[in-house]
């Protein structure tokens, strides 16, 4: 009799163990693929999100997250919006948060402190009055984004705003 107990004793610790080895598995998934909950270390979209704000990024939004190469795989399977925030992969290997402007095929241009998508003006508060220093009007190819921060302080370095892939966008930033 105490040997059959025994058994069945080991027999629960393994399920135990291969419970516990799954959840965690489910748990390391949905950080690495899913959702994860990042601080803003730049001051792009000064006012909505201030430096040192905990906001969560939902990477599989828009396609598979590679988390070996910090990347954007080939498989797509959503499509950014004009206005959603994004985190994506700077040319200089940071990484930033901002608003996208201009989807693929958009003709995007600035005159007197405005932005036009295609000849119509974007309404949007935050955009008004903008100082770009360079902005002539350009078509976005496929896969090609126009993406820009809601900091106008920011405009007169020519930092707050940038021409991106579809493969430096590394997911949909969920405000706090």
């Amino acid at each position: 009799m105490k040997k059959q107990k025994s058994k069945k004793k080991s027999w629960f610790s393994l399920i135990d163990l291969i419970f516990i080895v799954l959840l965690a598995g489910l748990v390391l998934s949905v950080h690495y693929f899913v959702l994860v909950r990042l601080r803003v270390s730049n001051q792009y979209m000064l006012n909505l999100l201030n430096e040192g704000d905990f906001v969560f990024l939902y990477r599989s939004c828009y396609g598979l997250y590679n988390p070996l190469t910090d990347e954007m795989t080939d498989i797509f399977w959503g499509s950014p919006t004009r206005g959603d925030i994004i985190l994506f992969k700077s040319e200089d290997g940071g990484r930033k948060v901002m608003r996208i402007l201009g989807l693929p095929g958009d003709k995007v241009s600035y005159r007197s402190g405005l932005i036009f998508i295609d000849s119509n003006l974007i309404q949007e508060p935050y955009y008004r009055n903008r100082s770009f220093t360079v902005l002539n009007p350009l078509k976005l190819r496929e896969n090609i984004y126009f993406v820009a921060g809601d900091n106008s302080a920011l405009d007169e370095y020519g930092g707050n705003f940038e021409i991106i892939s579809r493969n430096q966008i590394l997911g949909k930033v969920l405000k706090k």
